[in-house]
Formats: C-alpha cells, sequence, structure tokens
C-alpha cells in the first residue's frame, strides 16, 4: 500500500482533523511553520504558499505523528491493537 503521489495542504490538515488532531497552530510569534498537535505531541506542516505535499514528505510526516500509512489511508482496522498516537 503507498502513500498518494501528491496531497493538498488542505486535504493533510483535514485528514490530521479526522485522526484527532488540532490545528494548523501558528509558531511562536507567527514567524515558524505551523503545526498540528494532538496533546503534547506536536508536528510541523508545510507552508501554505508552497506546492503540493510530496509522497515523501508525507511519509516523513508520517512518521514523526507516529501515524502508520494504513491509518493515513483508511485502512488500518479499528480493534485497538495498534500503538501510535495518531
Amino acid at each position: 500500500m503507498s502513500l498518494p503521489k501528491q496531497t493538498k495542504r488542505s486535504d493533510l490538515i483535514n485528514r490530521f482533523k479526522e485522526l484527532g488532531w488540532d490545528g494548523p497552530h501558528k509558531g511562536r510569534g507567527g514567524k515558524h511553520n505551523e503545526f498540528m498537535a494532538k496533546g503534547a505531541h506536536k508536528v510541523k506542516i508545510p507552508n501554505k504558499h508552497r506546492q503540493d505535499i510530496g509522497r515523501d514528505l508525507l511519509g516523513m510526516i508520517l512518521e514523526e505523528a507516529s501515524i502508520t500509512k494504513e491509518r493515513w489511508l483508511g485502512k488500518e482496522s479499528n480493534d485497538g491493537s495498534h500503538n501510535e498516537r495518531g
């Protein structure tokens, strides 16, 4: 199972929200990247003025967020057998 070749920033944010994350929040003083948050866990998201998010960058964002590809794509069972924060 592979991630999409390109993902829109709005789709990234919406999927994070579906998985229980809050945001996007602005960084300190509005000078830093925006981020999504779930509890104390924060994950930076790409600038909204740039192009779509490529597969490799999406993979790095999901790894930082401890979200599996299966969960991101909605293919993981909800039997509680995973130990991720996402």
